[in-house]
């Protein structure tokens, strides 16, 4: 096993052990999370193409890898307005909670900083956690919700399952040093994910009480 593989392993575990305390059954709480969903998937693919500038001749596959994901990952947000748009729930109100911005503007960052590798962990990061913790997801919230309300997840749960594989072999591309830093970023993406989750829930609890937070919103 690798040493990426190794850090997917335990940080999603470790993830794993925290998503379960959250009211995924309730329709106010998912949406809320579905509105972040919508908010960093409509730019996956800007992501993508500002990583593909920036990748050396030398690593011209790599370029066309991240091309075709591109057409991949097109049109995904539009499965997450349509889920959001099923639930009988009021969406316009939803708010982008300031984890969901600072996940992905600090990824346009990395790859700045960094170079087109380091988006792979990011990448690899969130395509493992679809298959691995929002497989159990999907296997709770399908008992409570239309599947009309669940297509994001179903197509990376269930129609997107080669992506980690591919994702994998495409590290072959990359030297000991990058891959130290998409096995950094693995772990950062995780763990922005999880403040997402957590950034939801604090707003989910003042809707449900009726506070109004004028400091953080």
């Amino acid at each position: 096993m690798s040493k990426i593989e190794e850090t997917l392993k335990l940080h999603t575990s470790y993830f794993s052990q925290k998503y379960k305390a959250y009211p995924w059954t309730d329709p106010n709480f998912y949406a809320l999370y579905l509105h972040q969903v919508y908010e960093y998937a409509k730019l996956s693919t800007k992501l993508l193409a500002y990583a593909a500038t920036r990748t050396p001749e030398k690593r011209r596959n790599f370029f066309d890898e991240i091309m075709h994901h591109i057409k991949e990952e097109s049109g995904h947000e539009i499965l997450a307005q349509n889920d959001l748009m099923n639930l009988k729930v009021d969406h316009k109100s939803l708010k982008t909670v300031h984890a969901t911005k600072s996940m992905y503007e600090a990824q346009f960052g990395k790859i700045l900083l960094y170079g087109d590798h380091i988006m792979m962990g990011y990448q690899i990061a969130l395509e493992y956690l679809a298959i691995t913790v929002g497989s159990e997801l999907y296997d709770l919230l399908h008992n409570v919700y239309d599947d009309n309300s669940l297509s994001f997840l179903k197509v990376h749960v269930k129609e997107d399952v080669d992506h980690v594989e591919k994702g994998l072999e495409s590290l072959k591309a990359f030297n000991d040093e990058e891959l130290e830093d998409i096995a950094d970023n693995i772990k950062q993406s995780l763990y922005a994910y999880l403040l997402i989750i957590d950034e939801c829930h604090q707003l989910y609890l003042a809707n449900k009480e009726e506070v109004k937070n004028t400091l953080l919103y």
